[in-house]
């Protein structure tokens, strides 16, 4: 297989390394901690209260992160982010050893709360240090490291944890490999990255509104955090109404959801491995109204499922759709969005998602209840393609 073009620039090469074993660490210390409050309280409502420590600081510091990463020095940012990350890992171990909740609770807050300038940072940097021609190969190849981290994260984080029946050995291999990010990002150099970050509004809020109106005047940018927030209330029934469907609804055991939903890993993976190939041939805008229907067909397509090797396909074609979903919108926004209010606008894209995915698992569960699993499946599909509609309408005389 020929190596994509872009991993030749070596200020890429090193910050997609470093977002690699970034999103690795990520990964193995959220299933460990989810793993280790859930032995030291045996209770549902605690693993809760843990991932909303977890996701609460995109919401909550998501836009002034966004304002300092558009005042500072992004590569001295991701270094402090994972350099202090990494430090705070390793607490995990006294309060795993001391089965102090309280204690993972405020460090897996304050620990998701530093990361939040990661990855705004990381993003800034990646536009200018890739040329515009190979946005997209660059978005679909970080894709593909998401997709890593999550199974490997995962898996490793339940090697350690199972095979030495410990904590500390999971948060140890966390530890390095924020280091190791540490590591990669210092040797990252770009002037031009430097020289744009020369100039910015004095004021807070005056900075906080103009990242604000980048997005609210912007027809493109508008319409692509409407059809992200609408992605948010589609897919979530997944989150919640997989399980009921599998048990409740096609009568079958749950020994298949790991199966399921390895569709959707195979399918991210493939996704990722042809886009890389096709990135330069293909109509970013296309792609992306395209991708937005499909999605409102997969979803549909999980409600009327009726066993289980047409879910798995199903899946699969959501795992397709969704990577190139994503990589066309970090195409669209690097082409659209200048540098100097980069931050805020990534982080305004992270936090009105979060919220939306918030609400929506909120509410998922009650027209669950009342509408039914299916027909709320039903439901979540047409909503993604009345998105659909309106992102076509939107961006048609758009050239992007």
């Amino acid at each position: 297989m020929k190596i994509p073009k872009v991993l030749h620039n070596k200020n890429f090469f090193l910050l997609w390394l470093a977002q690699g074993i970034s999103n690795l660490g990520d990964n193995i210390t959220n299933l460990t901690l989810i793993i280790l409050i859930n032995a030291i309280t045996h209770s549902t409502a605690s693993i809760a209260i843990l991932v909303i420590m977890i996701a609460l600081p995109k919401i909550v510091f998501g836009l002034i992160a966004g304002v300092y990463v558009d005042r500072w020095n992004r590569k001295y940012i991701m270094l402090a982010s994972d350099f202090t990350r990494a430090f705070l890992v390793l607490i995990f171990i006294v309060a795993a050893l001391s089965h102090n909740v309280l204690l993972i609770y405020s460090i897996a807050f304050i620990q998701s709360a530093i990361g939040t300038f990661f990855d705004p940072a990381r993003g800034a940097l990646v536009q200018v240090v890739v040329p515009e021609e190979q946005y997209m190969e660059a978005n679909s190849i970080s894709q593909t490291l998401v997709v890593i981290g999550q199974f490997g994260g995962a898996t490793t984080a339940g090697l350690l944890v199972g095979l030495t029946g410990q904590y500390t050995p999971a948060f140890i291999v966390d530890a390095l490999t924020f280091f190791g990010s540490v590591g990669l990002v210092w040797f990252v150099y770009s002037e031009k990255a430097r020289s744009v970050q020369s100039e910015y509004p004095k004021h807070f809020l005056h900075s906080l509104q103009e990242g604000l109106q980048t997005v609210t005047h912007n027809s493109v940018l508008l319409a692509i955090i409407i059809t992200m927030t609408m992605m948010m209330f589609a897919v979530s029934p997944l989150q919640v109404l997989l399980v009921p469907l599998l048990t409740n609804v096609l009568h079958t055991s749950l020994k298949w959801l790991g199966i399921v939903q390895g569709g959707d890993t195979l399918g991210n993976i493939i996704a990722a491995i042809i886009l890389v190939g096709i990135a330069t041939r293909v109509s970013t805008k296309i792609l992306f109204v395209m991708s937005i229907f499909i999605l409102g067909a997969v979803i549909v397509g999980i409600g009327i499922a009726l066993n289980i090797p047409f879910l798995f396909f199903v899946m699969f074609i959501l795992g397709l759709i969704s990577v190139a979903f994503q990589t066309t919108i970090g195409t669209i926004m690097q082409k659209t969005v200048s540098n100097d209010v980069m931050g805020r606008v990534l982080s305004l894209f992270e936090m009105v998602p979060g919220v939306a995915s918030v609400v929506s698992l909120a509410l998922v569960g009650v027209l669950g209840a009342t509408l039914g699993i299916r027909q709320t499946f039903f439901l979540a599909g047409g909503l993604m393609a009345l998105s659909g509609v309106y992102a076509w309408f939107a961006l048609r005389k758009e050239k992007i």
